[in-house]
């Protein structure tokens, strides 16, 4: 498989991880009792931490919601991004 097939397949997989991602996130923190007194920034910031805040907030709602798949999501995204540009020539046309 060509460099540009491959980065673009990653490119939507990692897109579509983040996706599942953020509506895991919104689903589980936009019902959870307790998410309210964390606020905006803090529900926010459950998306990519685990702090304790967030810990609690999960603990009250048994929720399933781990940030790893957000993390794994950018890993794809950024592997994808290094495939297609060293796939590139020195003047940013592609090789052949």
């Amino acid at each position: 498989m060509k460099h540009g097939r491959l980065s673009e397949s990653l490119g939507m997989v990692g897109a579509a991880l983040l996706g599942i991602a953020y509506f895991w996130w919104l689903a589980g923190y936009a019902a959870a009792p307790g998410a309210d007194k964390l606020g905006l920034d803090g529900v926010a910031a459950c998306l990519v931490l685990t702090n304790d805040a967030c810990a609690a907030v999960r603990a009250e709602a048994n929720l399933s919601y781990t940030p790893i798949l957000f993390w794994a999501s950018i890993v794809v995204i950024v592997a994808a991004a290094v495939l297609h540009y060293s796939g590139r020539d020195g003047d940013g046309s592609k090789g052949g």
